[in-house]
């Protein structure tokens, strides 16, 4: 186990599995306590925390919705309460309506804003005042491979990479929080884990965004 982020606090939303528990997983290698949330499955949930645990790191679960301001807010709080503080956060937690225009419901519509955009806008709210607090921190942002598409598509992609450089200029002209996001991998039958870019399966992608937890990680230039 690598001792990179020994003593940090992370937390991870939508980490009960793929691109979620693998950066969960990388986290606690590197020597991060890791708060692994879910929106569902707790099965799924309590299995990333036993493999985190078996390999040697601390981790626990918390069941919320990201698109609740009040749940939210009671993470965070779990998340400083349990470890005193809280160093990064992962927005990882999101869905896709893979609908075109005319048949996509006004109801899925606002359920992908309200996950992808509103979810991250609070955990980030809530979790940078630790952050600032302790003058240090990251926020990652994991977006989606389907920006490089021609065809519409919902998961709001582009609005949570504007919402990363909206939130981005706030704390950093202080140097306290610096933010970044990777894409959101999208496995295809044909390519395993292919991303437009790159190939390499879930851990790779984990271990991809790793650099971005660390101290000598810089703002994107």
């Amino acid at each position: 186990m690598s001792s990179d982020l020994e003593g940090k606090v992370a937390l991870v939303t939508g980490a009960s599995r793929g691109i979620g528990q693998a950066i969960a997983v990388k986290l606690a290698s590197c020597g991060a306590l890791v708060g692994v949330n879910y929106h569902n499955s707790d099965r799924l949930a309590e299995g990333v925390v036993k493999e985190i645990t078996m390999a040697g790191g601390e981790a626990f679960t918390f069941k919320a919705d990201v698109r609740d301001a009040a749940a939210v807010k009671a993470m965070v709080k779990a998340v400083t309460s349990r470890w005193g503080r809280l160093d990064i956060l992962v927005n990882n937690a999101g869905l896709v309506r893979n609908e075109l225009l005319l048949g996509m419901s006004e109801e899925a519509w606002d359920e992908v804003l309200d996950t992808n955009l509103k979810g991250a806008y609070l955990c980030s709210k809530y979790a940078l005042r630790p952050m600032l607090d302790r003058e240090w921190g990251r926020i990652i942002n994991i977006s989606s491979v389907c920006r490089f598409e021609r065809q519409l598509r919902t998961d709001k992609l582009l609005g949570r990479q504007g919402r990363s450089h909206f939130v981005h200029p706030e704390p950093c002209p202080r140097g306290r929080v610096q933010r970044g996001y990777r894409q959101r991998h999208h496995p295809r039958p044909h390519q395993d884990g292919y991303d437009g870019h790159r190939t390499g399966g879930l851990p790779e992608r984990g271990s991809d965004a790793g650099w971005l937890f660390k101290e000598r990680a810089n703002r994107k230039k």
